[in-house]
């Protein structure tokens, strides 16, 4: 999925661990609760993103 354009999609709930999101352009995109475990966001937009319970790439849960 590196450099995907997901600009406004819901992805609640999703797993992205271990994913290749690279240049991935997340904005105002729904990640509630999404799983981001060793995903590499290198470069990803992130703009307007709900970020709220997703787990991110270093294990935290973003609140």
């Amino acid at each position: 999925m590196c450099g995907a354009s997901l600009e406004d999609t819901d992805l609640s709930n999703a797993n992205f661990t271990s994913a290749d999101l690279r240049g991935a352009d997340f904005t105002n995109a729904n990640l509630e609760n999404a799983c981001l475990e060793d995903a590499n966001l290198a470069g990803a937009i992130l703009n307007g993103a709900n970020l709220t319970g997703a787990m991110m790439p270093d294990g935290s849960i973003h609140e």
